[in-house]
């Protein structure tokens, strides 16, 4: 791993428990810290096992010119930790193949919005049709929606439901479900936006990929809307490979 990888890894999970930290306050610290502490060494373990497939920690035995390794240890990890904490009752990770959320048809409307906005997208400023291996293009269809959204609208949020003491997404108090969206969906954009220079320089660009965060934001209403991560995986793939199509 690199220095510059591991900074990043640092600057990633301290940005999340500063986002933690505000909604516990927000909360006015009727939290369960061990929920919450669980998910911030979470997420720097996981991270550092990507960056360490991507530095060849895992070998190179997929092929092709994307971190697969890193990508496919990721994804056993978060699956093992959510057989852990969750494995008793796996739909409150979004593991269903029913839309049985309280919202289904708002939920698959916005979907359809999702993948017809991005087409259009992909069209407008993106024209002409990208050209990969199908070893890579492969690995857009399946690595980054598999790992990201199994760990974002997965694992991280299951775990702030627990640390903000919410058992029932259709419970009649909504704050700490939106403060756990919140968090979520600015995450999700902020690790496609945080760097570092590899010398500890904070490097923060948040107008580097807004489609991220819009795309978080859209993807996270669909999961609590039907109560699965199903969509969410879909349009993340779709999302990643519409150009190579259209």
């Amino acid at each position: 791993m690199t220095e510059q990888a591991f900074q990043i890894t640092v600057y990633e999970t301290l940005f999340l428990l500063g986002l933690i930290s505000a909604a516990s306050l927000l909360l006015r610290n009727r939290v369960k810290l061990y929920w919450l502490t669980s998910i911030v060494i979470i997420a720097f373990t996981g991270k550092l096992i990507l960056f360490l497939g991507a530095g060849g920690m895992f070998g190179n035995w997929v092929g092709g010119h994307y971190n697969w390794e890193g990508k496919i240890f990721s994804i056993v990890y978060t699956l093992i930790l959510i057989i852990v904490f969750f494995g008793k009752n796996l739909e409150q990770v979004g593991f269903s193949l029913a839309q049985t959320g309280p919202l289904p048809r708002l939920g698959i409307a916005i979907a359809i919005f999702t993948m017809i906005a991005t087409v259009a997208w992909n069209t407008i400023y993106f024209p002409g049709i990208k050209s990969e291996p199908t070893i890579d293009i492969l690995y857009q269809a399946t690595m980054p929606s598999l790992d990201e959204e199994l760990w974002f609208r997965g694992l991280l949020l299951a775990m702030l439901f627990k640390g903000f003491s919410i058992n029932d997404v259709n419970q009649k108090n909504y704050y700490p479900i939106i403060l756990a969206a919140t968090i979520v969906t600015i995450q999700f954009w902020a690790v496609h936006s945080i760097s570092s220079d590899g010398d500890w320089s904070f490097i923060f660009r948040p107008w580097y990929n807004p489609v991220a965060g819009i795309y978080g934001a859209l993807w996270i209403v669909v999961r609590l809307c039907t109560g699965s991560l199903i969509l969410p995986i879909l349009l993340h793939t779709f999302a990643n490979i519409t150009g190579y199509f259209f």
